[in-house]
């Protein structure tokens, strides 16, 4: 099968997250199989135009990237019809069986999918409605709220015509949690029967190498940002200063100085370890020597995939009640799920497990085999494999 992917930016481009690193395994995973696999993205910062990496081909086109109110299609050289042409160019040379997009990353083709006859699946990790709750979570000074007049504009831009474009005109659309699934039929009233759900997967061996000093330790791997609701672990830390637990704090982001600046300020230096980005493979060392992962978000997530390496490598996790997180986590069985903002039940998890290294070890391994069972690489390429299929044929 020849798939094109249209994303907004890759793991090549700085500042990529969650989403890029999914469409990574995603479509290297599916060029391991046979299929032939090409990604479309913005150029944006980059200097080359093309790339072959681990049997992926990229291309990378010259564009903006900004949706100009709604109106970005009357500019020529916007992302939207940028796409267009350069999927057309490319159809020319091989013809694709399939369009895949990220997010609203493939709208221009959807709008054109008849006239291109190539059908159109996309995937949504999360909603409209769901980033906006995240950024008035986020407001905490007078210029974040002169900024939410352009905001709010643009949430309704985008809920009243991208999202719903993308949603209601692709063959079908991939949900990455069931939240994501029921949000996207409330917001757009998409027939139920369009779109599906496939967790995100993984495939990698964590090695658990815990250390034996008495010392457990927390960890936590993604974005620095005030919605990811880490002020709340550090004052949870600092509510137990006295135990003999740690946190690791891996990743980069807008707020990664005023967190260093508020682990200064509560004197918590010795408890809490900051590390900017660091390489995954060195991340993934980290995780395999701590006894608990933490997801404390305020911010409605779609399926985290730092859910899944916690709990490949045998370590329960954590998490607050916000979006997709609870699919991930069996509450009381896999690990433990609290109320997002709840600094008290946060605090009393982490006691909870930390001070039963017995109960850890049982909620790591039902966790393990919760994730073999569920959320591995090759379940997820099964069930895309099957939505594809089922849109060609």
């Amino acid at each position: 099968m020849n798939v094109a992917v249209f994303i907004k930016k890759t793991t090549l481009h700085e500042g990529f997250g969650g989403l890029e690193t999914q469409n990574k395994a995603l479509c290297e995973g599916l060029a391991k199989r046979g299929h032939k696999i090409t990604i479309f993205a913005p150029k944006q910062e980059l200097n080359t135009d093309s790339q072959e990496l681990n049997g992926v081909s990229y291309k990378f086109i010259d564009c903006s990237y900004r949706s100009l109110g709604g109106f970005g299609y009357l500019d020529k050289n916007n992302w939207i019809n940028r796409s267009v042409e350069a999927f057309k160019q490319s159809y020319k040379e091989e013809k694709f069986d399939l369009i895949l997009g990220q997010s609203s990353a493939a709208l221009g083709l959807v709008m054109k999918k008849n006239e291109l006859g190539v059908p159109v699946v996309s995937i949504s990790h999360g909603t409209t409605t769901g980033e906006y709750k995240t950024l008035l979570q986020s407001l905490s000074s007078p210029k974040d709220y002169i900024k939410l007049i352009p905001n709010t504009a643009y949430f309704l831009l985008n809920f009243f015509n991208r999202q719903r474009e993308f949603v209601l005109h692709s063959d079908k659309v991939i949900a990455v949690s069931k939240f994501v699934r029921q949000a996207l039929i409330d917001e757009t009233f998409v027939d139920e029967s369009k779109v599906v759900v496939i967790y995100n997967g993984i495939d990698e061996d964590i090695a658990r190498t815990k250390k034996e000093d008495g010392v457990v330790r927390l960890f936590y791997v993604g974005l620095i940002h005030r919605s990811k609701g880490l002020a709340d672990l550090v004052v949870a830390m600092g509510q137990i200063r006295d135990k003999k637990v740690e946190l690791t704090i891996v990743g980069d982001g807008p707020h990664l100085m005023g967190l260093k600046e508020m682990v200064s300020e509560k004197k918590l230096l010795d408890k809490i370890h900051i590390f900017g980005r660091i390489p995954h493979k060195e991340s993934m060392k980290l995780l395999g020597e701590s006894d608990i992962f933490v997801l404390p978000s305020r911010r409605v997530e779609g399926f985290p995939m730092s859910i899944v390496e916690a709990m490949l490598a045998q370590v329960p996790v954590i998490g607050s009640n916000m979006g997709g997180i609870p699919e991930g986590i069996e509450d009381g069985v896999t690990g433990i799920i609290y109320e997002s903002g709840n600094v008290d039940q946060l605090k009393n998890a982490i006691l909870k497990l930390s001070e039963d290294e017995e109960l850890r070890n049982v909620m790591g391994k039902k966790a393990f085999e919760k994730a073999k069972k569920e959320f591995t690489l090759d379940v997820m390429l099964d069930k895309y494999e099957k939505v594809f299929n089922e849109v060609i044929l």
